[in-house]
């Protein structure tokens, strides 16, 4: 008796004997659907998945010469494919097939979208480029006054250098300082070094001191870019004390509690690149504890 057999889902979750007649264990290039000919009962039709369309304008923005790519991501999201190309003349490059023109510039159907192209892509020809994508909910306003509501981040490695990750709509428009372009596309940003520092001094306006009674303060800060990163916390500062601890020997003498009750704070910035946007300060009670 032959058994007549009708795939339209695939399961491969049971063994192969046990499949019902409309259950199939493995499907290659095939999509299953409705056919829209007829009058009905045509849901679960197999069709075979359609085929390369040919991108006659797409690679003259690649240019000449030998190129190899190293490494895709998907935008499941907005449907878009993102590649690391490797080019022999040694200018790497991350590019976009964009069918449905999300991106500011977008090449189309029949293009490519160049998404950044320079030589700190150090990936070559035997690499291969590992990628995630995500998106981070920040408004950017591209220069034709698209507004993104949400900007999708590429996060890759070779596995070689120092992991990487590019934000697209910035790099696309080169929204970025040449000279700070390494803050630019590095995940990990730099821990800064140099510790805050300050002096004591006295507010006459203020008739309290809330230094008394504690174990001195410490400080930190962290920069934060553009893109919403956050750098490590810095050096710790040396633990400001107020200098009246020294020299105070019981008096009661309201004046001079409330001398040096203020702190003037110095935050080190000459290093700061033009990707840093502003910097969080840390303080805590002490040289232990909790920042806040």
């Amino acid at each position: 008796m032959i058994e007549k057999r009708y795939p339209r889902k695939l399961n491969k979750s049971v063994d192969s004997r046990l499949l019902a007649p409309d259950e199939m264990s493995d499907a290659i290039n095939i999509s299953a659907g409705e056919d829209a000919r007829g009058e009905g009962g045509n849901a679960g039709v197999l069709k075979p998945v359609k085929s390369n369309t040919p991108l006659n304008q797409g690679f003259a923005e690649l240019g000449e010469g030998n190129k190899n790519v190293v490494g895709k991501v998907m935008c499941d999201k907005y449907n878009v494919i993102y590649f690391f190309v490797n080019d022999g003349a040694g200018t790497n490059g991350i590019y976009a097939y964009d069918p449905d023109e999300y991106l500011p510039g977008s090449g189309g159907p029949n293009g490519l979208t160049k998404v950044y192209v320079s030589s700190k892509l150090s990936y070559n020809a035997s690499s291969f480029v590992k990628a995630d994508i995500t998106y981070i909910p920040r408004n950017y306003v591209s220069e034709d006054d698209t507004l993104y509501e949400d900007v999708p981040f590429i996060f890759f490695t070779d596995n070689n250098s120092q992991p990487k990750k590019i934000n697209v709509l910035r790099a696309i428009e080169s929204d970025y300082d040449e000279n700070s372009e390494l803050d630019f596309i590095l995940a990990c940003h730099k821990t800064p070094v140099h510790e805050i520092t300050g002096e004591f001094g006295t507010n006459t306006e203020v008739n309290t001191n809330e230094f008394l009674g504690i174990e001195g303060f410490q400080f930190a800060y962290q920069t934060v870019y553009r893109d919403g990163s956050e750098s490590a916390i810095s050096s710790y500062s040396d633990v400001f004390v107020p200098p009246g601890y020294l020299t105070y020997y019981g008096q009661a003498d309201v004046q001079i509690l409330n001398q040096n009750n203020q702190i003037s704070l110095i935050v080190p910035h000459d290093d700061f690149s033009s990707e840093v946007e502003s910097f969080k300060l840390l303080m805590r009670r002490g040289d232990s504890g909790s920042w806040f």
